[in-house]
């Protein structure tokens, strides 16, 4: 399962982990759908973004190449014809 858009402390099972408590620095937390999975999986504590831009990000898991590599640098601003671009499967 890979998420974009909410931050580590939205998953319960996250909180309990890495803090001993469920609650969010921001309050209550019920995510039971992902608890149950991070109980039967691993939790990773450490995570990184090689984008602040959504668009440059979710690039850079499709073609596996860091935004300034894959031709994608915007929202609407990406250059299709870069030698190095990368086409991703919808196009």
């Amino acid at each position: 399962m890979l998420t974009d858009d909410q931050r580590k402390h939205s998953n319960g099972d996250y909180n309990l982990v890495t803090t001993g408590k469920k609650d969010s620095p921001l309050g209550y937390v019920e995510s039971p759908n992902l608890d149950a999975l991070g109980k039967e999986g691993i939790i990773f504590p450490n995570m990184y973004c090689n984008s602040p831009a959504c668009a440059p990000s979710r690039n850079g898991i499709l073609a596996g190449k860091y935004p300034h590599h894959s031709g994608v640098y915007g929202f609407e601003y990406f250059n299709g014809e870069a030698a190095f671009f990368t086409k991703t499967m919808p196009s």
